[in-house]
């Protein structure tokens, strides 16, 4: 299961998720202070920090402007 802030969001075996997924998953570095406009514009799935900014993952059907095609993975979070 992928569960984010206590909602199951995905069921599926990984395999099957990150195929589905395929194609839909872009990324972007984007200054830490934009982050909030593009939280309110895109779903976003994934953000680290890069060289002082963020890289974020978001899933779209189609590929937003600016934004790279990605492949999709599955991480996992082990902190209690």
């Amino acid at each position: 299961a992928i569960i984010n802030a206590g909602e199951i969001l995905l069921t599926s075996k990984p395999e099957e998720a990150i195929k589905d997924l395929e194609g839909i998953v872009w990324e972007k570095i984007i200054e830490k202070q934009d982050y909030d406009n593009y939280r309110s514009q895109y779903q976003i799935v994934l953000t680290r920090l890069f060289a002082g900014n963020m890289l974020i993952h978001v899933r779209s059907e189609r590929q937003p402007d600016g934004f790279s095609k990605v492949m999709p993975f599955i991480c996992t979070n082990l902190d209690p």
